[in-house]
């Protein structure tokens, strides 16, 4: 379950959900992200032009709703950590392109 800084915090997503269509509109929780905010924010490579990973995980969990609203993402690993029943993730990559 990853370190990191955690740019979008969701849960509670039906079961039947296959796509996420942004802060706001969907049946799901959002927790509170390491922006100190609620809802998704965006990629801040450095501005070197350094690539960045962004590693995007799902857990399959044993029950269907967390309680709580706006939990951190350390709140949320301590919740659904005795519910895991699977994962899978996937790593995009970023970078700011370099001026000149």
């Amino acid at each position: 379950m990853a370190d990191g800084f955690h740019h979008w915090i969701v849960y509670n997503i039906p079961r039947q959900v296959t796509t996420l269509h942004g802060h706001g509109s969907n049946p799901f929780s959002e927790g509170t992200n390491d922006y100190g905010t609620v809802g998704y924010g965006g990629p801040c490579p450095p501005a070197n032009g350094q690539v960045h990973h962004y590693i995007f995980t799902v857990y399959a969990l044993s029950v269907a709703h967390i309680a709580g609203t706006h939990i951190t993402f350390t709140k949320l690993i301590a919740e659904i950590a005795p519910h895991v029943v699977g994962a899978t993730s996937t790593i995009g990559k970023f970078r700011l392109p370099l001026e000149g």
